[in-house]
């Protein structure tokens, strides 16, 4: 469902994501989005580039906001899903052998 969305994005939008899904457990703020995102040709441009994108990724639900104008990439994989993440079988066998809990993991 993701994959779709983003065959649909500005430019602009697949910067903001890709500079989000980077860290991903992390808050950005506008500021330092239209910085780091597009780079600083674009920042002195125009700075306020981010308020006229985030918008349309906050209706696709791309992004999410902390209500305090900070904003991370929502992964739908683990927030759609069990909350399960995947492991290789193999890679699971090994584990398992060790010792390990696996049930946070599926195959």
């Amino acid at each position: 469902m993701e994959e779709s969305k983003d065959n649909f994005l500005s430019p602009y939008e697949e910067c903001i994501l890709k500079f989000l899904r980077a860290c991903p457990e992390a808050f950005a703020s506008e500021m330092q989005i239209a910085w780091q995102a597009a780079g600083e040709g674009t920042f002195i441009k125009d700075p306020k580039w981010v308020q006229q994108t985030m918008p349309q990724l906050l209706k696709l639900r791309l992004v999410e906001s902390d209500g305090c104008g900070r904003y991370r990439a929502i992964d739908h994989r683990t927030a759609t899903g069990d909350g399960r993440k995947f492991i290789a079988p193999h890679l699971r066998e090994i584990l398992e052998k060790s010792g390990r809990n696996m049930s946070a993991f599926s195959s």
